[in-house]
């Protein structure tokens, strides 16, 4: 099972959510900005990615641009 993303800079809402995904099975990364994530996405294909908008650096919004770039058929909600 590919990995969820959690991209959030918030050190404990990203342990928070990544706790709750690992309890129901899930495996779980947690990224602190955009370019940490992007920098591993390569080895990653995770299945879903959950982003932050506000991030330092590279914002979540441009981040979801460049994502739909490389993923045409990805969706955003």
């Amino acid at each position: 099972m590919n990995p969820i993303c959690i991209v959030e800079d918030e050190s404990s809402i990203a342990s928070t959510v990544q706790s709750i995904l690992k309890d129901e099975g899930y495996p779980a990364i947690a990224f602190p900005d955009a370019e940490s994530f992007w920098q591993k996405l390569d080895t990653l294909e995770p299945s879903l990615v959950l982003l932050d908008v506000w991030l330092p650096g590279l914002d979540g919004m441009e981040l979801l641009k460049r994502l739909q770039a490389r993923s045409p058929r990805s969706r955003s909600s």
